[in-house]
């Protein structure tokens, strides 16, 4: 059997019982109202910067308020400096017939560098390498800064508390803080709201992105929303199996769409176990797939092993 064949077996096995955990725990896309609030309403991510007007009271409350990420709750700034992690990343491009035109490799390490409370910043060092047509092109490292609360570069500019609001989950109901958060990316401004459950893995149960218009430009075409689709599902890895849940990523703009479903895990640095992506065209056709899957991980950095002889006598050393 061919490498490709098999990608593509484990890929429909794993995706089949995917679907199946999903319809037997799922999320759904309407919220009710929190017992201490006023009736909800469904949230459309196009509508995220016409939110209600606060009253004076509620300005006055959100004033003191500001929302930011715990670092518990983040799926790298919870671990110790030196969390790592190695992905694989398998990616095939589609024709218009759906046949596949090419198929690349991607190894990327990942390693946590530095966090920061103050700063509501963590700092990724990444390095990946890529094997194309025959070639591989190894990468060199590169340092990310991140904002906790969006995982995006760009600054936080204001956030502001809505109703608090429960999601359902099957026989459950999880109560969540709503905030939007405005922040820059490059040349945008955009408006996350997300559905915050602090004792809810991921915590983060949902996350609805729209891009803020300009009083003179037409409503944003982009939009994205993130949402938890199933929860303890498990995952193996290795010798061992991994309890995950199961987000799910939407994401439509102009030049098509794209699905995501992630299965993450509280023990992994990053998080996410396993991801499968597919984009389409602006006719709904695939355009590409990819199928991202973790390689190991550790709470602390890789030890090397020595090379030279004098490295292999000092580490004779340290050991006896």
């Amino acid at each position: 059997m061919s490498t490709l064949s098999a990608y593509r077996i484990r890929i429909a096995v794993v995706f089949a019982a995917t679907l199946l955990y999903c319809r037997v725990a799922t999320f759904a896309e309407t919220t009710t109202p929190s017992p201490t609030g006023a009736p909800a309403q469904t949230v459309s991510s196009a509508n995220l910067p016409a939110a209600e007007s606060p009253t004076p009271a509620q300005d006055e409350s959100q004033a003191a308020e500001r929302f930011v990420l715990p670092t518990e709750h983040h799926a790298w700034a919870r671990f110790p400096v030196g969390a790592w992690r190695k992905i694989q990343i398998t990616t095939e491009t589609f024709d218009e017939a759906g046949a596949v035109v090419s198929q690349s490799v991607t190894t990327q390490a990942e390693n946590l560098q530095s966090v920061s409370d103050s700063l509501d910043r963590y700092a990724l060092n990444v390095q990946a390498t890529v094997d194309l047509v025959g070639k591989r092109i190894v990468g060199k490292w590169i340092v990310r800064v991140l904002h906790t609360t969006t995982d995006g570069a760009g600054q936080v500019v204001e956030t502001r508390r809505l109703e608090d609001q429960d999601l359902t989950l099957t026989n459950r109901t999880v109560a969540c803080q709503v905030w939007d958060v405005q922040y820059r990316d490059d040349s945008r401004t955009l408006v996350d709201r997300i559905f915050y459950a602090p004792e809810q893995f991921p915590y983060v149960l949902r996350r609805e992105t729209a891009q803020v218009a300009s009083p003179d430009s037409d409503p944003p075409s982009t939009e994205q929303v993130v949402s938890v689709v199933a929860i303890e599902i498990p995952y193996p890895f290795g010798d061992r199996i991994l309890h995950c849940t199961c987000l799910r990523t939407t994401r439509h703009g102009e030049k098509g769409s794209t699905v995501r479903l992630a299965m993450v895990s509280e023990l992994v640095p990053g998080g996410e176990v396993a991801v499968w992506t597919t984009d389409f065209d602006p006719q709904g056709k695939p355009s590409r797939g990819s199928f991202q899957e973790l390689v190991d991980y550790g709470r602390v950095p890789p030890v090397e092993p020595p090379t030279s002889r004098r490295e292999q006598r000092r580490a004779r050393r340290r050991n006896e």
